[in-house]
């Protein structure tokens, strides 16, 4: 008996000292201060697949042209899906529709106004754009497209509950408790292969699993600080300026909102709601244009890569036809 707490004792000074070296590792190696080592990762990933010029330089003189454009947010919806949906419903016609998703990492307004001549440029029958309160940030603060994955909380939380409600005979039950959802929560982040596609020319893909509710409520929540409610906000003029120069070319846009899960939602203030919504009713009759609301459509299915963005994944259909329904509405 003597020696079995020996081996419960040891283990537990090894799962904490263990515990404790990891926490500064991630200080030092997963922290955000080094975001800009990452951010360069990404930019040569992402070289390797399509810039710019290479698309815009492209020929879309035979082609009815489509273009969803928007953030991260965007970047789940599967255009391959979406294009055999719309192709399904429009083939008898004499000029098929063609959907690009142009959805960019870490896209605002300010940064979409900058593409905008060359979006303009192929001459698209619609624009649809999508965005959501991070576009909105009062003062403008830059935001996580990804949300990082709390590895304090997760690894004290899941000791602590360890310790509250049992011990473990086996000592090494006790060790693999603690790193079994540490490496769950790290593997669909770090180790997946990256996926692109032709018709998403600036964004890439991992296959993300569709997650629980648990691992869904145990996430980071995003910042969304809205400090000052004033609707003349940067991101704000720079999105009526993308409606503008659209409208001057001729080019129907219409306006759909992010879908969020309820726990994101959850973190916001009426004010925020209300302030968002007083947006987007003011585009509508300013601009006479369409919105599209999907904030709140799916966010208590089970199809969610994490709180703010639904997982790209084979099951996950609905997200798609209710795209492709948009799209042959407005085309």
């Amino acid at each position: 008996m003597i020696s079995e707490n020996k081996k419960i004792t040891f283990a537990i000074t090894f799962v904490l000292v263990f515990t404790i070296s990891m926490l500064i590792a991630y200080e030092k190696i997963v922290d955000p201060s080094h975001a800009n080592d990452r951010k360069r990762e990404q930019n040569l990933l992402l070289n390797n697949h399509m810039t710019s010029q290479d698309f815009f330089s492209s020929d879309f003189s035979d082609a009815n042209v489509v273009f969803l454009i928007g953030s991260s947010h965007l970047g789940s919806a599967n255009v391959t899906s979406i294009n055999q949906l719309v192709f399904s419903e429009t083939k008898n016609s004499d000029s098929p529709i063609t959907v690009y998703n142009l959805a960019a990492f870490g896209d605002y307004p300010t940064k979409r106004a900058e593409s905008m001549e060359n979006i303009i440029s192929t001459s698209p029958k619609v624009i649809f754009y999508q965005i959501s309160y991070r576009d909105f940030q009062f003062p403008y603060k830059e935001n996580k497209d990804i949300i990082p994955i709390n590895f304090k909380e997760l690894i004290f939380s899941k000791i602590f509950s360890i310790f509250i409600n049992h011990i473990p005979v086996n000592p090494q039950e006790l060790l693999f408790s603690v790193l079994r959802p540490i490496q769950d929560s790290i593997s669909p982040t770090l180790e997946e292969s990256l996926i692109t596609n032709a018709k998403t020319p600036f964004y890439h893909y991992t296959k993300f699993k569709i997650k629980t509710q648990e691992e869904l409520k145990s996430e980071l929540s995003p910042v969304t600080e809205w400090n000052n409610a004033e609707i003349a906000n940067e991101n704000y003029r720079a999105l009526k300026k993308i409606i503008e120069d659209a409208k001057k070319s001729n080019i129907k846009i219409v306006i759909f909102t992010s879908p969020l899960h309820e726990y994101y939602l959850e973190t916001l203030s009426q004010k925020q709601k209300k302030d968002f919504s007083r947006i987007l009713n003011n585009l509508e009759v300013e601009y006479d244009l369409k919105i599209y609301n999907f904030e709140d459509r799916y966010h208590d299915l089970d199809l969610w890569g994490n709180i703010s963005h639904i997982s790209y994944h084979k099951n996950v259909t609905i997200y798609n036809e209710d795209i492709a329904k948009m799209i042959i509405e407005e085309t």
